[in-house]
């Protein structure tokens, strides 16, 4: 539809799959109970989606029974939109999680590290990096110390250390704040 860039939020689950989804519960909008993490793919497809979606403070649930089945995996939005650059934000803290994503991006012919940046939870964004250094990550802390620094020189033209090795996003109504020499993803 025109987007640079789709942000997904990926999480592991009990099986070492990454399916699309938010929350660490399912409790929040699906039919399910329990962690994302504790529950293989197989059985994260057979739950309702769609079953908490209310758009008038619980008056209905429009969706309920139309989501069976539909929880995405990160496989399939990536092979749906071959051409599309992800975003995909880590949801898990667990360092093992960046080297699963490398095996499982790789494995499945997805590990195509320009149209792929990762930012979130820092252990498995510093395992991902330490595995595939060509991958663009970032995490808040280290967005926080670039622009900080950016803001102080960036009207000189000097792109500081901070900045170095990693990827900045700045909201779109927050780029006037910015002089030149930041280059948009």
């Amino acid at each position: 539809m025109g987007a640079d860039a789709v942000e997904v939020d990926a999480r592991l689950t009990k099986d070492h799959q990454f399916v699309l989804f938010h929350d660490h519960s399912l409790e929040c909008r699906t039919d399910g109970t329990g962690r994302v993490v504790e529950h293989t793919l197989a059985e994260l497809k057979t739950i309702d989606v769609g079953y908490g979606y209310t758009a008038d403070q619980g008056g209905s649930f429009p969706l309920r029974g139309t989501g069976i089945g539909l929880m995405p995996t990160l496989e399939e939005a990536l092979q749906a939109h071959t051409t599309s650059r992800f975003l995909i934000q880590f949801k898990d803290g667990d360092a093992r999680a960046g080297e699963i994503m490398v095996n499982y991006l790789e494995q499945r012919g997805l590990a195509q590290w320009d149209r792929l940046s990762f930012f979130g939870s820092i252990a498995p964004l510093s395992r991902l990096k330490a595995l595939r250094p060509a991958a663009r990550t970032w995490s808040a802390s280290a967005t926080a110390r670039c622009l900080a620094q950016y803001v102080m020189l960036g009207w000189t033209g000097y792109v500081p250390g901070a900045c170095d090795g990693g990827m900045v996003v700045v909201p779109i109504t927050q780029t006037e704040l910015l002089s030149g020499g930041l280059i948009a993803f």
